[in-house]
């Protein structure tokens, strides 16, 4: 019979959690002058992850708060009184373009002092002006209702803590696990979620994992600046071995001619005789073992343009227990690897 050959694919995110310096604050925010004043924009997405951020978005207007927060590159849009959290009390005399003027209800970007009148020149998203704008005010009239901050520069990725797995073990039952990300600044709602092939879970909700097999499930958790922590446990269920992944992946398609070799995983240690013989190819290759789950069939041959070829595994394929390959414990197996050159 048939089987599908599942691969799970991680890319991790190279995303550093620094705040954009004020210069950047300042010019992001003078490019989205003109967009109209919308209450709640941009929106979050992803809340159920923990906060959510800022995703795929048009970004085609503003609260006074999301202007602030998407200039500023933080991972999502935070509310006025949100974003005191993740900024410190600076002097009037020492403000620097790019630090926020925050009241108790709304913020601005600072951008320069003129002394001649005696102004502060501000963008911000308001709603009487009904857009993104560039604006100022007497210095004194704004020193009363208005403070003045600067973002936090911390770089301090959340801790991410697994539970119910150890990395690395063998299991004989099926395993539940669960995680927690946990920041210095940002807590509870740090944006965090595992996963295993499928779909994305949040922290502290279990996950049960029962087939036989190997699993590599990966973890992500990023505050609010995008400090990043990526991080994975692999670990095996106990029963008869299985192909865990190939190299190229089955169904692949655009393989160039002269690829040199295949790789096959298997879950669990092979016994060499019995799997050699269990692979049959058409095309000439030789065998051999990078460790003791993973063999190499090392092509001799250049492939032929748009031809469909088939690697099959059959179930006369052993681990070093004697135990046949066998998907889903019925007694027989066939692993058909199909890969279709460019």
């Amino acid at each position: 019979m048939k089987k599908s050959i599942f691969i799970l694919f991680i890319i991790s995110l190279v995303l550093k959690g620094v705040v954009h310096n004020g210069g950047t604050i300042v010019q992001i925010a003078k490019q989205q002058e003109g967009k109209p004043y919308i209450l709640g924009e941009p929106h979050n997405e992803d809340f159920g992850f923990g906060g959510g951020g800022i995703m795929n978005y048009s970004f085609y207007g503003f609260d006074c708060s999301g202007l602030v927060s998407y200039a500023a590159g933080l991972r999502r849009h935070f509310t006025v009184s949100e974003l005191g959290t993740y900024m410190n009390s600076v002097s009037w005399s020492n403000l620097q373009p790019g630090d926020i003027l925050k009241s108790s209800g709304h913020a601005m970007i600072f951008k320069r002092y003129s002394n001649t009148p005696n102004y502060i020149w501000y963008i911000s998203a308001s709603s009487g002006e009904g857009e993104v704008h560039e604006g100022h005010q007497d210095t004194t009239i704004l020193k009363f209702t208005f403070s003045p901050y600067r973002f936090n520069t911390e770089a301090v990725a959340p801790e991410i803590t697994i539970t119910g797995v150890v990395d690395g073990m063998t299991y004989t039952d099926p395993v539940t696990l669960k995680f927690t990300a946990t920041d210095n600044l940002e807590t509870p709602s740090t944006y965090a979620y595992g996963q295993w092939k499928g779909p994305r879970f949040p922290q502290g909700s279990p996950q049960t994992y029962g087939n036989p097999g190997q699993y590599l499930v990966q973890f992500l958790a990023a505050d609010w600046a995008w400090n990043l922590k990526d991080t994975s446990v692999t670990f095996w269920i106990d029963g008869p071995p299985q192909v865990f992944s190939t190299y190229p992946p089955n169904n692949a398609q655009g393989i160039a001619i002269d690829i040199s070799h295949i790789t096959i995983v298997f879950s669990r240690s092979m016994d060499h005789t019995s799997t050699e013989n269990a692979i049959s190819a058409p095309f000439s290759y030789t065998t051999s073992w990078v460790d003791e789950k993973t063999v190499n069939l090392t092509l001799l041959d250049t492939l032929d343009y748009l031809t469909e070829y088939t690697v099959t595994i059959s179930d006369a394929a052993m681990d070093t227990s004697g135990i046949q390959l066998d998907e889903n414990g019925d007694g027989g197996y066939n692993r058909e690897i199909v890969i279709r050159e460019a």
